[in-house]
């Protein structure tokens, strides 16, 4: 049984974002992107009985590591605290 595995492969991850300000407070944003992974180069697994194997991954001629990504969010800006200067300049913004 083993305690745990690690590939190493180079990635490339192209990705584009677009952001709403809906007010001063509020922002949606979209997301998009894709992952290409290449064949890993190395792997790595650890056993429980501390044995270690690491080797090249040239006989992993595989491309699973790829795929697209989807990400929709939603910020809301927290009132800070009032102190100082600061707090006097923030509390004359009129929205």
């Amino acid at each position: 049984v083993f305690e745990s595995l690690t590939i190493s492969g180079i990635g490339i991850r192209p990705e584009a974002t677009l952001e709403i300000l809906l007010n001063p407070d509020w922002i949606v944003q979209f997301g998009a992107g894709y992952r290409v992974g290449l064949a890993p180069t190395a792997f790595r697994v650890k056993y429980k009985n501390n044995d270690e194997i690491e080797r090249s991954a040239t006989a992993l001629n595989t491309n699973f590591f790829s795929g697209v990504t989807l990400s929709v969010g939603i910020s809301f800006a927290i009132p800070g605290i009032s102190f100082g200067e600061a707090s006097a300049k923030r509390d004359n913004i009129d929205y």
